[in-house]
């Protein structure tokens, strides 16, 4: 975890949360490119979005690990057998 007096960058609370989920068994992290669903609400290039995609404004004081770790959980108890 990055350590400082300053508040995270969201580059560095981005890289954080990498770090702390990419061992979870299933997470591999995301690959460069543009970002995965960067610019609007994702709908997967099926025309509606989908309805458990969540977003967070980048400087939102909210903390990501508990979020994302909710997330994953929910995508793992979601996901077809």
């Amino acid at each position: 975890m990055t350590q400082s007096s300053a508040p995270l960058t969201p580059q560095e609370r981005y890289e954080d949360l990498v770090d702390e989920l990419s061992g979870e068994q299933g997470v591999e992290p995301p690959q460069g490119g543009r970002g995965f669903g960067r610019g609007a609400r994702f709908d997967a290039n099926k025309g509606t979005p989908m309805k458990e995609w969540f977003a967070l404004a980048p400087d939102s004081a909210l903390p990501w690990l508990p979020l994302a770790s909710e997330a994953l959980a929910f995508a793992r108890t979601s996901a077809p057998r």
